[in-house]
This record gives C-alpha cells, structure tokens and sequence, in this order.
C-alpha cells in the first residue's frame, strides 16, 4: 500500500479499514485536535460519543485525544470507541474515515482535500494571528466543510457529525469540493493558500 496522501477510492477505504480491523460496512469517525490533542473537542466528545454510538450501530470512533489525555473521558468504554494518544500512521485512520472532526490547521485540511474526505472543522479561536478562523471562514463561503464554533460546542459537534452519518451524500459533496481545491500533490501549496487566506 502506498504510504502517502492520494485520493482515498472505495478499494482504498476497505483496505484502510481492514488495516484499522473494523468492518468493512463500518462508517468511521476519526476525531483529532492535532498531535497534543484539543481539549474543548475532548471534553465535547466525551459528552456525545455515547450517544453516537447508540444511535449508529455501525459507527467506530478513533479519537486522538493527545498525550497524557487518555483519562479526559473519565473511564467511558465502549468497544467500537478507540482513544488513543497519537494516530500513526495517521493517513491509514484518515483514509478509513468517513467523517473527520478536525482543527481547521491548513495542513490538515489539505490533507483531506488530497484524500477527498468529509470535514467538520473546529477553529481554534485562541491562536495569535487567527488563521483558523479565516481558513475555517473560507471553508464555510465554498461549502467545503462544516464548521462548528467552540461556542456551539458540544451540541453543535453533535448536529454535524449525525448530518453527516445520517446523510453521507452531503459529505460526499463537501469533499468533492475540498478535493477540488487539493489536486494531487498539492497538499503545501494549498495549506500555504488557507494560510494567506
């Protein structure tokens, strides 16, 4: 299998999916608030996954909480939600994932752009020059991705990831648009844009 971001086909996903051993009718969610994890998505999570998983009897949640955050959860267990500290290889999780809750980083959105997947991006508000909240406005005006607001949270992560597990038509079409912005090869150049932008 090729070790790099590519646009992730239906053969691609069932073969990620096999790597991650979840079935393969399995819709995947994957949560990261980047390697040191985001603790307002953390605390978020811990007060909908179980209702998720309830109501998704198909869902798997990989959640990659950050180090030393593993008990941000408070001992919920459940056997279709993984949380772990780091994801590696983290375009192996991506790539089986059928929505992505993210940061709105522009390397990571264009990493989804690359492999073509449906995001919700939270900006982080407290970052010194703001360049989450103008990637995730941009975002917002292409209709490339849902955006919640930390404001909204948890309820509003919620209603955005059941949207997305109810209707994966909309998420298809959210990520043909980030994929459209994100040609093959052009991971960088397009997180330089978000950036800029």
């Amino acid at each position: 299998m090729d070790h790099t971001y590519q646009a992730v086909t239906s053969k691609l996903q069932t073969d990620y999916k096999q790597q991650l051993k979840v079935p393969l009718d399995s819709q995947v969610l994957l949560i990261t608030g980047g390697s040191s994890g985001a603790s307002a998505i953390n605390n978020a999570m811990k007060q909908i996954v179980i209702r998720l998983l309830d109501e998704h009897p198909k869902l798997y949640v990989f959640h990659q909480v950050g180090k030393g955050k593993l008990d941000d959860f408070g001992g919920i267990k459940n056997d279709r939600m993984h949380l772990l500290e780091f994801l590696s290889p983290m375009f192996a999780y991506m790539g089986a994932a059928d929505v992505v809750v993210t940061r709105a980083s522009g390397n990571t959105l264009a990493e989804l752009g690359v492999q073509g997947k449906p995001a919700i991006a939270i900006p982080s508000p407290v970052l010194a020059d703001g360049h989450q909240l103008r990637n995730a406005d941009y975002l917002q005006k292409e209709q490339a991705a849902l955006i919640v607001h930390e404001e909204a949270l948890p309820e509003g992560l919620y209603t955005a990831i059941s949207q997305l597990l109810n209707h994966p038509e909309e998420g298809r079409a959210l990520a043909q648009k980030l994929q459209h912005s994100s040609p093959s090869g052009a991971a960088k150049k397009l997180a330089k844009l978000l950036v800029e932008l």
